[in-house]
């Protein structure tokens, strides 16, 4: 397995920052960027494009949405897209790597929750939201959903239903992948053995680091790569606060190193999420989506995920980390997660 050197190298003569430099140029320009978790403009096109993203996973419904409302909400994204040239639909991952070598971004349809499929025949309406283009679907978000039990509600009880078994089922019928960011433990752990396929985790963080009921414990971890899954890593700053280090872009890299450490670079990918909280870190939050609405002060270029970005592979090239590690990480895992699992 590419692996890395652990340990942090001295500080760069000019030659190894040179190197360090066009490495990292290379890396970016060719590498299949994909984000598994970005908040979604309908009304914005420019806050969705990004020259250096090859697709993003775009949150398309909203928690609550029932079924004529998810309707709705996929609709105002279509429209966004069908009226830019800067943006595609995608459907395939084939249409991924198309975007990233026409330069326009493409758009993975995605639910933070699963209730808009609560129907009396779940397989139908999974398959018409197949059609409709989502690829990606969560069981629960922080709350519970008629199919999982969400990681903010305490008990750790009830975990996946038996109508969610038949999403889940659905799902792996159809080819959606399923999320199981923002369930509860117990939940999470039977999303994994009962899929019978990989699963993701769009956005997250280590809870051994960031001890929240968003971040999720190593043994979820590491049964979502024995699966074969995915763990996208946020950079949402709430899920980096461990109480004492403010929020930063070094905080994030821990982050990715936890996880890297223990399930292998072949596990691990970018989930970089919104901003619901102000962040200290300019290099953290220019690797956030363009939501500078939402953030109360901020004095960073939300134009372009370029310099987050190039910062994050500056720091992790110089840990140790290989262009063909960083190209897994920056999106060749999640390609080959939906490789496994779309149709």
């Amino acid at each position: 397995m590419d692996m890395h050197d652990s340990t942090t190298n001295p500080a760069c003569n000019a030659k190894e920052q040179f190197h360090i430099a066009e490495s990292t140029r290379q890396l970016l320009s060719h590498a299949n960027v994909v984000d598994a978790w970005s908040p979604c403009h309908p009304d914005n096109a420019d806050a969705l494009f990004d020259e250096h993203i090859a697709a993003r996973c775009c949150i398309a419904t909203r928690p609550l949405d029932r079924y004529g409302d998810a309707f709705r909400h996929i609709t105002d994204v279509y429209h966004t897209v069908n009226h830019s040239h800067r943006l595609r639909l995608v459907y395939t991952v084939d249409d991924i790597l198309a975007c990233r070598q026409d330069g326009v971004t493409g758009i993975i349809l995605s639910s933070p929750s699963c209730e808009f499929l609560f129907n009396n025949i779940v397989e139908a309406a999974v398959h018409v939201y197949w059609k409709m283009g989502i690829r990606t679907v969560a069981l629960a978000c922080n709350g519970s959903t008629f199919a999982a039990e969400g990681c903010l509600d305490a008990n750790d009880s009830s975990g996946l239903s038996k109508e969610g078994a038949e999403l889940l089922a659905a799902c792996r019928k159809f080819g959606i992948t399923v999320d199981a960011a923002g369930t509860a433990p117990r939940a999470a752990m039977e999303i994994t053995e009962s899929a019978q396929m990989p699963i993701m985790y769009s956005h997250t963080s280590p809870r051994a680091l960031f001890d929240n009921p968003w971040s999720i414990g190593d043994e979820q971890a590491k049964a979502c790569a024995k699966n074969g899954g995915v763990l996208g890593i946020a950079a949402y700053p709430s899920l980096l606060w461990d109480g004492v280090h403010a929020p930063s872009m070094d905080r994030y890299v821990a982050g990715i190193e936890h996880f890297v450490n223990l399930v292998g670079i072949d596990h691990v990918g970018l989930g970089l999420g919104a901003i619901s909280t102000p962040n200290p870190d300019p290099s953290l939050t220019r690797l956030l989506p363009p939501a500078a609405a939402c953030l109360p002060s901020a004095d960073t270029d939300f134009s372009s995920m370029a310099d987050g970005l190039k910062i994050l592979m500056e720091k992790l090239l110089i840990k140790g980390y290989s262009s063909a590690a960083l190209a897994k990480l920056l999106g060749e895992n999640w390609l080959r997660l939906f490789r496994a699992t779309w149709k």
